[in-house]
């Protein structure tokens, strides 16, 4: 979107931040590359591939992205930048996880990773298509085969310690109504691109613009993070065990909850 994102970068990396990049890739091009190569802080980019086909793929990411994204992906591989492909699953690209995982394994791709669809933004015209929790199970499933083969190495390097001591059961139950959960208040802030701080994402479907905690260009992040109402009431909620995620909450449940107090 803005022609001068190599400066910025260039600019992030003068600052001495260790960052990542998140791109669809559709504009990348060879010389672009060739700067990314000069950030000495840079450790990868991050990318999403929704199918092994352009029928696949285009579904939910527009028509020519698939040819675009691979592309891209090409073009990493052969400047030796590291990138990672995260897949968005729902009910009609889940039989293509192991097709995707072998894709990208085949690039080169440092890590890959599945989740889910979530009624959120665009996603809001596309619930339909969310995936149940037997779909989810068997999509990791999947997903975890193409791990413990070395086919791709999981994007979260926690994921078979976490899961190699589970039983089918469990690992079967661990991603229950993944799309719905949002972690509590104990790590994770998010910034917009106008310094507007929130937590997650899936909270704009229920609180619209409440979920935003205040501004960092008017209070300083530390300010934010202790004080704020809502980040207060999100870690006094009773968490869920048994996710993938650690402590978290079905926003469905305590939505109520929050808006009353909020």
């Amino acid at each position: 979107v803005r022609e001068d994102f190599i400066e910025l970068l260039r600019y992030v990396d003068e600052l001495n931040f260790i960052f990542t990049i998140g791109s669809d890739l559709t504009i990348l091009r060879r010389e672009h590359v060739k700067e990314l190569k000069k950030l000495r802080n840079l450790i990868g980019i991050q990318t999403t591939l929704d199918g092994a086909s352009p029928e696949s793929n285009d579904f939910t990411r527009g028509y020519g992205n698939f040819e675009k994204v691979m592309t891209g992906l090409e073009l990493l591989q052969a400047g030796d930048i590291p990138f990672i492909v995260g897949t968005v699953i729902h009910k009609l690209n889940l039989s293509e996880v192991t097709k995707i995982g072998r894709l990208v394994g085949s690039l080169g791709a440092e890590g890959y990773c599945i989740a889910p669809l979530y009624p959120v933004g665009r996603g809001q015209k596309l619930q339909h298509i969310v995936p149940s929790n037997d779909e989810l199970a068997l999509a990791n499933q999947e997903f975890s085969k193409l791990v413990r083969q070395g086919i791709v190495r999981s994007a979260d390097p926690a994921w078979l310690e976490i899961t190699d001591r589970l039983t089918t059961e469990e690992f079967r139950q661990i991603f229950n109504n993944q799309p719905y959960l949002v972690r509590q208040a104990d790590r994770l802030l998010r910034i917009d691109p106008t310094g507007r701080c929130y937590t997650s994402i899936k909270l704009k479907e229920y609180l619209a613009d409440s979920m935003y905690i205040g501004k960092i260009t008017n209070t300083p992040l530390k300010s934010l993070w202790h004080e704020a109402p809502l980040l207060q009431i999100l870690r006094k909620l009773k968490g869920e065990d048994g996710s993938y995620f650690g402590p978290v909450v079905d926003i469905r449940k305590v939505v109520n909850d929050i808006m009353v107090v909020n």
